[in-house]
């Protein structure tokens, strides 16, 4: 048991405690309104920075994770729209190339080890193309400065927050702490005002995996952070891990919500995905 509590960093086991405060139907709101009053104590007393959301040079977009489906996806699809990628997705062929307008990497966060974390960053910076933006968390800053990760390049740094202010998003204003990867990338892309965006390899069936090596389109070797998909990932527990996957449900459903108001369709492109709160649609060119 205590194992598992160590896996845990301290805020998210605030984060346990308060949801175990209060009740589920009363959580966002509770979130929201801590994130609110805290949002606006920034805004009295600290400067708060617009996120430089960069203009777009298609109505569509396309969001490429790691899940083992993008082995069967046809890139042609995505070669005229925007694209933007996370994590390891850098290790694939398409996401080297200037078709990927910017990149994204979730927080350092445990079990990670840090010098593994450091080192993944460093080897993305000599892979991915010069000209990709790299997003990262706010409390990321230090990390890449001191260890000069990214230097000639532009990089976006993001407020994360476990609510949002007036449960809404603008470029002003924080974004969820992901659950996912993907999940750091899709409120920029709603922000940004794409027309459709398709989700690609956010398949999220990592639970298929339970105390194994997780699958994803590349080979487990190439994996630079031990901790990642195998190893002391799963240290947790199975509850842990329901639970996650759980939470990241209703963070794509949250922003499904937030999609809807703008008139922005979210397709799911993955051949085998857990999330089925968008339509799903072949990779045949006829369906775009």
């Amino acid at each position: 048991m205590n194992k598992k509590r160590d896996s845990l960093d301290t805020r998210t086991k605030i984060y346990i405690f308060l949801e175990s405060l209060v009740p589920p139907i009363m959580l966002d709101l509770c979130l929201d309104s801590i994130i609110t009053i805290k949002y606006f104590f920034k805004m009295i007393f600290f400067k708060t920075k617009k996120i430089n959301l960069k203009n777009r040079s298609s109505k569509n977009a396309f969001l490429f994770a790691t899940g083992p489906s993008i082995k069967d996806f046809k890139f042609d699809l995505a070669k005229n729209n925007d694209c933007f990628s996370v994590s390891n997705f850098y290790l694939h062929d398409f996401g080297r190339t200037n078709h990927i307008k910017g990149h994204f990497f979730a927080p350092y966060h445990k079990p990670l080890i840090k010098s593994e974390y450091i080192r993944w960053l460093q080897d993305s910076d000599r892979k991915l193309n010069k000209d990709t933006v790299i997003y990262l968390g706010e409390n990321t800053k230090k990390l890449v400065e001191e260890n000069k990760i990214f230097e000639n390049r532009e990089i976006v740094y993001l407020s994360l927050e476990k609510g949002l202010v007036f449960g809404e998003i603008s470029d002003s204003r924080p974004i969820l702490k992901p659950y996912s990867g993907p999940l750091m990338i899709l409120p920029i892309l709603i922000m940004m005002g794409y027309k459709k965006i398709f989700l690609c390899g956010c398949d999220h069936t990592v639970l298929k995996d339970y105390k194994k090596n997780v699958t994803n389109f590349y080979e487990s070797a190439e994996e630079l952070r031990s901790n990642a998909t195998s190893n002391e990932r799963w240290n947790s527990g199975i509850l842990h891990h329901i639970d996650n996957m759980k939470k990241i449900i209703l963070q794509y459903r949250r922003y499904k919500l937030l999609a809807n108001r703008r008139s922005i369709e979210i397709y799911n492109l993955s051949n085998d995905s857990w999330i089925d709160e968008f339509p799903n649609m072949n990779n045949q060119e006829k369906d775009f």
